[in-house]
């Protein structure tokens, strides 16, 4: 599937080197003799400026036309939880509700990246955009914001945007994490995460460095932009650093029994229902588990509000919201108990907010609109 290029905007990170021919990678994700050409270049600044971007990509996950190249700092403890930072080039994103695209700022910066996990079990918490970065050089602060919360294909849910920095030198960001007060925290999660966290990264910044992140990023192969398939996730080491990936356990290992994986705007929505008598309910009710995540990856697909019912011949016998939920066992969902559930009836979950988070290329034209799911239940779940 061939789409045309168009170029992002401009990003200058500082290092004074035309852009083609720099790229490294994989092999499989990179070829220097297929190397798009005019579409990289240099900003007036000497700054790396352009970097191809596929026009008109299906209303799906897609495979971008690249893969950011990162940096994985050393990981932190504050407090309950543990940070990895990550270092990558500014580029573009889009926030939601919109999509609107964010541009990267004229002047030199980085794309600076926190993943925020559980250090006992190394789960990927659900932090909101209450947190804040700040990044100060000899004891100035020259850029202090609050972070998107984001899906990247490659680093999966965490919190970034692109700071402007001052040149080369030591940087310190001190990160600041409020408690996880909008999601339920069950097993062995739970009375965990209540209190405010703060950690202080340094950093250094020199030319060295940034061409290395250069270096470290990769254009695929120009007959794959836009393809229905994503970027991997970078896995749970890099460069020498343990790197959090946001991933939800496979259908088959949730327990109770599955529903179903229906889809709606590219999100698998897992469902499951878990017995009577499981920890999650009282008496006789069982529990409903929905399980939303991106396809290829089983990324989460946090930030939504979902409700259920449960329809009997043509009538609604229960309904219900769906509570955000973070389990050691299950992993991020959004849970409820069910009275009465037999088979045959009909469950419908209803996507009533789509994902409220940024979105990294490849992210950006998937899980944007509200719908339904519908669900025939089978013999074995009363």
């Amino acid at each position: 599937m061939n789409r045309r290029r168009v170029l992002s905007t401009g990003a200058a990170i500082g290092v004074s080197t035309c852009l083609a021919g720099c790229f490294g990678g994989d092999e499989e994700e990179s070829d220097a003799e297929n190397d798009p050409g005019g579409e990289r270049g240099e900003d007036a600044d000497g700054g790396f400026a352009t970097m191809a971007r596929v026009e008109d990509p299906p209303d799906a996950v897609y495979l971008p036309s690249h893969r950011d190249g990162m940096i994985g700092l050393e990981t932190v403890r504050a407090g309950d939880v543990a940070i990895a930072p990550m270092l990558s080039i500014p580029h573009s994103f889009w926030i939601w509700p919109g999509p609107e695209r964010v541009d990267p700022p004229p002047n030199d910066a980085v794309h600076l990246m926190v993943s925020v996990r559980d250090p006992e079990t190394g789960t990927v918490l659900p932090v909101d955009a209450s947190a804040a970065i700040e990044v100060s050089k000899d004891g100035a602060v020259v850029s202090d914001k609050r972070p998107w919360t984001m899906l990247s294909q490659g680093m999966g849910y965490h919190l970034g945007d692109n700071y402007r920095i001052e040149g080369n030198g030591t940087y310190t960001a001190t990160v600041s994490l409020g408690p996880i007060a909008d999601v339920r925290l069950t097993g062995a999660f739970e009375g965990r995460f209540d209190e405010r966290a703060t950690a202080t990264i340094e950093f250094e910044l020199d030319d060295e460095r940034r061409q290395e992140l250069v270096d470290r990023s990769a254009y695929f192969d120009e007959d794959r932009w836009g393809d229905r398939e994503a970027v991997s996730p970078m896995g749970d080491g890099h460069d020498g650093h343990a790197m959090p990936y946001s991933s939800l356990p496979p259908a088959d290992d949730l327990p109770g029994t599955l529903l179903g994986e229906p889809t709606h705007d590219d999100g698998v929505y897992v469902t499951t229902l878990l017995p009577a008598g499981s920890r999650f309910v009282d008496g006789d009710e069982r529990y409903l588990v929905v399980s939303p995540r991106t396809p290829y990856n089983d990324c989460v697909l946090p930030q939504q509000s979902l409700s259920m019912r449960l329809e009997r011949d043509g009538e609604t016998i229960e309904e219900a919201d769906l509570t955000a939920t973070l389990d050691d066992e299950l992993g991020f969902h959004y849970g409820a108990p069910v009275a009465e559930p037999r088979a045959g009836d009909e469950l419908v979950v209803s996507v009533d907010t789509p994902p409220q988070v940024a979105r990294h290329q490849g992210y950006e034209t998937a899980f944007r609109s509200t719908g339904d799911l519908s669900i025939e239940l089978e013999e074995g779940v009363s």
